[in-house]
C-alpha cells in the first residue's frame, strides 16, 4: 500500500492539513481548529484519505495536544524540523502559507526519515522540569550581570573578580555596603540588595529543581550517569528527553548525525578536511560537551583518547570532534541496553 503522509502545520488557534501521495503531489486539505472537535474532525478527514502517517511540526508546542490524540487513536505521528520545512520550501520557490508549510511538512518525511514521536509522561515530567530549571539559570545569569554592571560603577577591579556562584556569595551581596555614601551610591547599593535577595531565593529553587530531576530520573537516564564520567544528572536529563525512544534511529551513526556529533566530509582535492556538523540538536551537543570538558578537566577516559588522537597526528579540533563521536557511540548503546 503506497504512503500517504497528512503534513500538519500547526498554530495557537488552528492548524492546517495537507495530505500528499507517495509522490509528494498534495491530494486535499483543510484547516481546522486546534481544540477536542478540531482534532476529532481532522482525525476522520484523515481517514476519508487513508493516511498513514502524520507529520507534525511543533509536537512539542502547539501540536501538542493533537499529537497525543492521533497517538492514542493508534496512529503514527513523526516530529519535523523547521529547517526541513524551510529547505522543502526553498525548492518549491519560497512561498509560504499554511497550506504550503503543510505540504512541505508531508514531502519533508516522504523524502527522508523522521523519528517517531511517543509521549512519556514519565520523560515528559523530566522535560518540563529542565526547561524550568533552564528558564531561572537563564534568568540567574541575566541577575549576576547586572549586579556586576553595577558594581562596576563604582570599583571595576572589584567588578572583574566578583564570582556568584554560592549561596554565601549571595549573602554577602544581601549586605552590600558602598566605601562611599552618596545618591548614587546609595540606589546602587538598594538595588544590589534587591537583586541579590531574588538571586538566592532563585539559586534555592534551581537547586531543589535538580534534586528532584535526580529523584525522578528513569533507568535509562541513570545509567548513562553511572555508565559515562561527565553526564550528570542534567546532562542525562537533557539526553533522555531529546532523544525519546532510542529506537527510532535506524543505526548508531543515525543517531550521531542528529546529535550533531558525526563530522561532515568537507574535503577537496588532495585536502581532506572535516568539520562539525551544525545541522543536529544543539541541546544534545551542548550535552555532549559539557561531557567531554569534564573528562579533560578531571583526566577521565577522554583525556587518554585526545592524547592517543594527537600522538596520530590529529589536531586538537580533529582528536575533540573524534572525541564527540565516540561519546555518541557509547550513549547509543547504553540506551539501547537500558529502554
Amino acid at each position: 500500500m503506497a504512503t500517504v503522509v497528512a503534513g500538519v502545520d500547526t498554530h495557537l488557534d488552528t492548524f492546517t492539513v495537507a495530505v500528499c501521495d507517495a509522490n509528494g503531489r498534495c491530494i486535499n486539505n483543510a484547516t481546522f481548529g486546534n481544540d477536542m472537535v478540531g482534532f476529532i474532525e481532522a482525525a476522520q478527514f484523515a481517514d476519508g484519505l487513508s493516511v498513514s502517517v502524520w507529520a507534525i511540526e511543533g509536537t512539542g508546542t502547539y501540536g501538542r495536544c493533537l499529537t497525543d490524540h492521533v497517538t492514542r487513536c493508534g496512529g503514527v505521528v513523526v516530529e519535523v524540523p523547521p529547517r526541513r520545512t524551510a529547505k522543502t520550501r526553498r525548492r518549491t520557490g519560497g512561498s509560504k502559507s499554511d497550506v504550503i508549510d503543510a505540504t512541505a511538512c508531508a514531502r519533508a518525511c516522504l523524502e527522508a526519515p523522521l523519528g517517531v514521536v511517543t509521549h512519556d509522561d514519565e520523560i515528559e515530567a523530566i522535560r518540563v522540569l529542565v526547561q524550568w530549571r533552564q528558564g531561572l539559570v537563564d534568568t540567574q545569569t541575566q541577575t549576576i550581570c547586572r549586579i556586576k554592571a553595577r558594581i562596576r560603577e563604582l570599583d571595576p577591579p572589584a567588578a572583574a573578580h566578583l564570582r556568584i556562584e554560592s549561596q554565601r556569595a549571595w549573602r554577602r551581596l544581601i549586605d552590600y555596603q558602598p566605601d562611599t555614601e552618596s545618591p548614587h551610591t546609595t540606589a546602587i547599593r538598594d538595588l544590589i540588595r534587591y537583586e541579590a535577595a531574588t538571586g538566592l531565593a532563585r539559586l534555592v529553587q534551581i537547586r531543589t529543581i535538580e534534586r528532584r530531576i535526580a529523584d525522578q530520573m528513569p533507568t535509562h537516564g541513570q545509567a548513562l550517569i553511572d555508565t559515562i564520567y561527565g553526564i550528570g544528572p542534567i546532562s542525562a536529563a537533557i539526553i533522555i528527553t531529546h532523544v525519546g525512544d532510542v529506537t527510532r534511529f535506524r543505526s548508531e551513526a543515525a543517531f550521531a548525525m542528529w546529535a550533531a556529533a558525526a563530522p561532515l566530509d568537507a574535503s577537496s582535492g588532495r585536502h581532506e578536511h572535516h568539520r562539525h556538523n551544525r545541522g543536529g540538536d544543539r541541546q544534545m551537543d551542548r550535552a555532549f560537551e559539557t561531557a567531554i570538558r569534564t573528562q579533560l578537566a578531571h583526566h577521565q577516559p577522554g583525556a587518554d583518547y585526545i592524547k592517543r588522537r594527537r600522538a596520530s597526528g590529529n589536531t586538537n579540533r580533529q582528536a575533540f570532534r573524534a572525541l564527540k563521536r565516540h561519546l555518541s557511540r557509547k550513549i547509543y548503546r547504553t540506551l539501547k541496553q537500558t529502554s
